[in-house]
């Protein structure tokens, strides 16, 4: 039986709740308050707090905590400025540390003896759109 690998999404360790595609990671070369963290250009299905300024190691930001939108727990943050012209490409973007977060395939279709289980266009097709839907969100918020 064959295994339908569709794209690779990060998702909240403790309700697999999807937060991030693997396509939006920056670089994972970033440190979070509990060990290794990523840096994604994009993050769904996240609540945003308020904004405060925080000293990290690389200088002052200001940042907000990003939680999880279905069990709430707390996955990093999001950089909303920077005050050092080498730390501005951080504006927008989203810590999300790595013990926080799981590495999936989207589910997708499973073939075998010539039946399809899942329609795997459609299955594309499907996510194509709601990820649309969910940029449109996020610019929004």
């Amino acid at each position: 039986m064959a295994e339908f690998a569709g794209p690779q999404l990060y998702s909240c360790y403790n309700c697999r709740n999807h937060v991030s595609l693997h396509d939006d990671i920056v670089s994972k070369a970033f440190q979070g308050r509990n060990g290794r963290a990523f840096l994604f250009s994009h993050a769904m299905n996240i609540i945003v707090g308020p904004k405060e300024d925080r000293h990290l190691m690389t200088g002052l930001h200001t940042v907000a905590d990003i939680s999880c939108a279905d069990c709430h727990e707390m996955l990093g943050w999001k950089y909303e400025r920077a005050y050092e012209a080498s730390q501005k490409y951080k504006e927008g973007k989203f810590i999300l540390e790595k013990s926080k977060i799981v590495k999936e395939n989207y589910p997708g279709a499973r073939v075998g003896h010539g039946k399809t289980w899942f329609n795997r266009d459609a299955l594309l097709e499907s996510m194509v759109k709601l990820y649309s839907i969910f940029r449109i969100i996020y610019i929004y918020i």
